[in-house]
């Protein structure tokens, strides 16, 4: 995340501006958003809201990331019917997805694994990985641990307090 200018009156970080006025700044966004639903990539969107090569290379992400281009692109999917409710009904279909397999309808587990995959991105649900070592970084020798040992171990790695009777 890049460190942004802070508002002297408001105290709270400055959003990307978009435009002028606030009507220049929604027709920019929704230029913006147009040019990505119709395949063009990030850089290419921000050059046809006229932004300039310099700005398009350098500051997508924090434009983008701008709430008047994100109110933008949830009105523009809602008007062509992609709600969250339609969303989830679909997400719901991919996870009860069958195939067929000599001539019975059986489980799509590729799809239910893509489709979980795709659930636990969005609730960012993912553990981050944790690697834990022994002594010098070498190899946790179990066999030499007590229970407790152990225990304490699992309880760091998912950075948890280890409670002492």
């Amino acid at each position: 995340m890049t460190d942004q200018p802070i508002s002297p009156r408001t105290g709270k970080p400055l959003q990307k501006q978009l435009g002028k006025s606030k009507k220049a700044l929604e027709l920019r966004a929704k230029k913006i958003v147009t040019a990505l639903l119709d395949g063009a990539t990030q850089e290419q969107a921000l050059l046809s809201a006229g932004y300039s090569a310099q700005t398009a290379k350098t500051q997508s992400t924090a434009i983008l990331e701008n709430p008047v281009v994100q109110k933008t692109f949830c009105e523009i999917l809602e008007k062509v019917g992609l709600t969250d409710t339609y969303v989830a009904k679909k997400y719901r279909e991919l996870l009860d997805a069958t195939r067929k397999q000599d001539g019975v309808d059986v489980p799509d587990y590729m799809a239910l694994a893509r489709g979980l995959d795709f659930y636990y991105k969005i609730t960012n649900r993912y553990v981050e990985k944790k690697e834990i070592t022994g002594k010098d970084g070498g190899p946790i020798k179990l066999e030499s641990l007590t229970d407790d040992e152990l225990l304490a171990i699992i309880h760091r790695g998912r950075g948890e307090e280890t409670v002492k009777d």
